[in-house]
């Protein structure tokens, strides 16, 4: 989630979804790659021209092809802003496997897992019917 203003991009918070039996595993250790091994000073993170977003004042915005610039500490426009510092959230479906405290990938955002109430079986049929075109 992130809005445009000031010509930045500031990121309010990130979303990672899993469906896998292993989601909390999994979604912790993409989280932490991105965060400590793809994401460096100088990265760029490009919102498509039509994107829908939401402007400062509430309004859902089409927002305009922008390439934002990741660089700490730089005053000029076109920057993201609080990349690293966002909150994190993890979605899961039910029932899946949880990481222990001791799993070696901590990182600084606070990371909030929602737990779905639908089982990653469930979500595997749902996404099948989406891909075969027989759900909207």
């Amino acid at each position: 989630m992130a809005i445009q203003r000031g010509g930045n991009l500031e990121i309010l918070g990130v979303m990672e979804v899993k469906a896998g039996f292993k989601g909390h595993a999994e979604g912790t250790a993409q989280i932490f790659e991105w965060l400590e091994r793809r994401l460096d000073e100088g990265s760029v993170l490009i919102v498509p021209e039509g994107a829908r977003t939401i402007a400062p004042n509430g309004v859902e915005v089409i927002a305009k092809r922008g390439a934002f610039v990741y660089s700490p500490g730089s005053s000029s426009l076109g920057q993201v802003k609080m990349l690293f510092s966002a909150d994190r959230h993890l979605f899961v479906a039910d029932g899946v496997s949880h990481v222990g405290i001791d799993s070696g990938l901590h990182i600084a955002p606070n990371v909030t897992s929602h737990s779905l109430e639908v089982s990653s079986a469930d979500i595997d049929w749902l996404v099948s019917l989406v891909m075969m075109g027989l759900f909207p």
